[in-house]
């Protein structure tokens, strides 16, 4: 498994050669100041919840690279309204196949809504299994 990590909620893994992308935020984020948001390829965007600073570059990095944008069913409407049109609508104890690995959705404590001001629904952590190796992701209240 290989990790890279973006800064403050983002990263980026890669298990059995399938590129997992956590909580996009680069742009605005100033430890991220020096990253090439051009330079993320991933397969897969999963999305834990709706604040911005979770959510900012998932458009970007959806469009240049062909991903497919993995969230909770709200998450991913206002997504398609956005343009998105590869997406994936998880909920809580559901189990999606990405690529080699195994993803399911969990429950999280934290809030959720778009820099809009639209509900987000509901946060979420992904447990990650793949290539023998397995991760939890899961949303802090920093």
């Amino acid at each position: 498994m290989n990790f890279t990590y973006y800064g403050h909620s983002t990263f980026m893994t890669e298990m059995g050669g399938t590129k997992l992308l956590f909580d996009p935020f680069i742009t605005a984020n100033p430890s991220a100041k020096n990253i090439d948001l051009s330079t993320i390829i991933p397969d897969f965007i999963l999305v834990s919840h709706a604040h911005g600073d979770h959510i900012l570059d998932v458009m970007a990095i959806a469009n240049q690279s062909g991903a497919t944008i993995v969230s909770t069913p709200e998450v991913i409407s206002w997504f398609v309204k956005q343009g998105a049109s590869k997406t994936i609508q998880m909920n809580f104890g559901g189990t999606v196949q990405l690529g080699d690995n195994k993803v399911k959705m969990v429950s999280a404590v934290h809030t959720s809504s778009f820099p809009d001001g639209t509900p987000g629904g509901v946060p979420a952590g992904f447990v990650v299994e793949g290539g023998g190796k397995c991760f939890f992701m899961q949303v802090t209240l920093a």
